[in-house]
């Protein structure tokens, strides 16, 4: 196989902007019930059991934090995500938010919403939360099975080409079709007519070779500027699989350690611990300083706006379009640094333009709304509770979904049919299904977890035995049933878009991550 030879990076320079600090709270309000009973560390410690050695290590070396606390982290920044989301639908006027372990900060213009934030169980702070002050240092260019996080290239001559990293797998959400997500200043660097190929590696610091086609450039998705770095590549040669790979913590092999399951999208929140995979840095892990964040990335002479979350995490030449976790939900794609090689310094600033804004401000969802989705990995349902019912009385099922969101549904089959006989929403993590109308007899069923469009779990299966119904039932006015849904080919949900709140400018000026 070749050899593959990188160009010279691209430099630029970030320039830090101004700090405005909002005011706190009074002192004297009275402080809302802590949220940290939801995320104790003994609801993780089994997941946290199966993380492999090295990404623990990595994140106890990058983050100091045990596993279980990572994914506790994790998940309590996304509930705070969800919450801020849900006051902002409420009418609450958000100026924005952070974490604290498990307490969550809103900020708001007057004591009005600061009483409902903390009726909601956050603490509200009255004012505009405080900007990072970021250092004045240059930025440099980030730019068989396909995992998330793992190196892509493609040739710009016979003895030389550009590295860049998988974001996120997903999907095109008319056809199913296999796609990519990687960084848009990468993708415009390529054509339609363009192979891009796997980047075999031993690991994320050493050179590499040619591995498997992976496709080309989806043509026209190349977005750079004016908010967004994102495009899409075709997966036609390869297996795409929802899950990101840890690089045995950056000292090994993309799959030296087993890769982390990604089961959902989440905005970020300031204070979030997120850790990314990136083919020249591998796993590396920082704290969110920053979201919402007008970064503005020199290429050449010519400056692009990219709506960033923005970290102290080590991000290098070659990084670029890789995959940014909050625990397991996806939160951004590699865009900008302050480093130009690995290690980081300690000080290291990396930016990640956002797989989805709380604000409304550009992001992946919108770039690629309606024609794109990721691919995430599924929990299949529990079934906790079920009645068989009668000819007359249809019994029911529920039960929980793990890792549940907004895009979550759950749909019953029964008899071996490919349609859908009920669906219901999981966006709690609870659901609900009533079964059709069915004869005396025992019937078999099962019910499927989906994400989006094209992400579906495995099936959960058993059986119900309905009996005949005395004539007394009989006479008794039918129940209304759940109408059937669509067949096992799922059809595009539209959800409302959060609202958009006046956009934070920060002057920053940084070069691109690809190489």
């Amino acid at each position: 196989m070749n050899k593959l030879l990188l160009s010279a990076p691209l430099v630029a320079v970030l320039l830090a902007g101004g700090l405005v600090v909002g005011t706190s709270a009074n002192a004297s309000s009275p402080q809302p019930p802590s949220r940290a009973s939801a995320f104790t560390l003994d609801r993780y410690s089994a997941a946290a059991a199966n993380l492999p050695p090295a990404m623990i290590a990595a994140i106890t070396r990058d983050l100091r934090l045990s596993g279980a606390q990572f994914l506790a982290d994790g998940a309590a920044a996304a509930d705070a995500v969800a919450l801020v989301g849900t006051l902002e639908k409420s009418g609450v006027a958000v100026q924005g938010s952070r974490i604290d372990g498990a307490t969550v900060t809103v900020y708001v213009k007057n004591e009005a919403d600061a009483a409902r934030v903390t009726a909601s169980g956050a603490v509200a702070a009255i004012g505009t939360p405080p900007k990072p002050v970021l250092p004045a240092a240059p930025l440099r260019p980030v730019a068989g099975t396909l995992y998330d996080g793992t190196g892509v290239y493609w040739q710009t001559s016979s003895t030389s080409g550009r590295q860049c990293s998988v974001g996120f797998n997903g999907f095109a959400i008319s056809s199913g079709a296999n796609q990519l997500v990687t960084a848009g200043h990468c993708a415009a660097a390529m054509t339609s007519s363009t192979p891009v190929y796997a980047l075999v590696q031993n690991a994320p610091q050493a050179g590499g070779s040619r591995g498997s086609l992976i496709g080309s450039v989806v043509s026209g998705s190349a977005r750079f500027g004016n908010g967004q770095d994102a495009g899409l590549v075709s997966v036609t040669g390869m297996t795409p699989v929802p899950a990101v790979a840890t690089w045995n913590g950056g000292q090994g092999a993309p799959l030296a350690s087993a890769p982390q399951a990604v089961t959902g999208v989440s905005s970020a929140i300031v204070n979030a611990k997120i850790c990314k995979s990136g083919s020249r840095s591998g796993w590396t892990c920082g704290t969110v300083t920053s979201v919402d964040t007008t970064v503005n990335v020199q290429d050449g002479s010519t400056v692009y706006q990219v709506n960033s979350i923005v970290a102290n995490i080590c991000l290098v030449p070659g990084d670029s379009g890789g995959s940014a976790l909050m625990g397991s939900n996806a939160v951004g794609i590699s865009s900008a640094s302050s480093s130009s090689s690995f290690p980081c310094a300690s000080n290291a600033i990396g930016t990640f333009f956002e797989m989805l804004s709380a604000r409304g401000l550009p992001d992946v969802a919108s770039a690629f709304a309606g024609t794109w989705e990721p691919s995430v990995t599924v929990a299949a349902p529990v079934v906790t509770a079920s009645t068989n019912g009668t000819t007359a009385t249809p019994g029911t099922l529920s039960g929980t979904l793990t890792n549940a969101s907004a895009s979550s549904t759950v749909r019953l089959y029964v008899d071996g049919s490919t349609t859908a006989a009920a669906t219901a929403s999981a966006s709690s993590g609870r659901w609900s299904l009533t079964f059709p109308s069915l004869s005396a007899g025992t019937h078999s069923y099962k019910v499927i977890a989906s994400w989006g469009v094209w992400s579906r779990s495995a099936p959960t299966s058993g059986s119900v035995t309905v009996a005949q119904a005395s004539s007394a039932q009989s006479t008794q006015p039918s129940k209304t049933l759940l109408s059937p849904t669509p067949s096992l080919t799922p059809v595009p949900t539209t959800s409302s878009s959060p609202s958009t709140v006046g956009k934070t400018s920060q002057s920053l000026i940084g070069s691109l991550l690809g190489r």
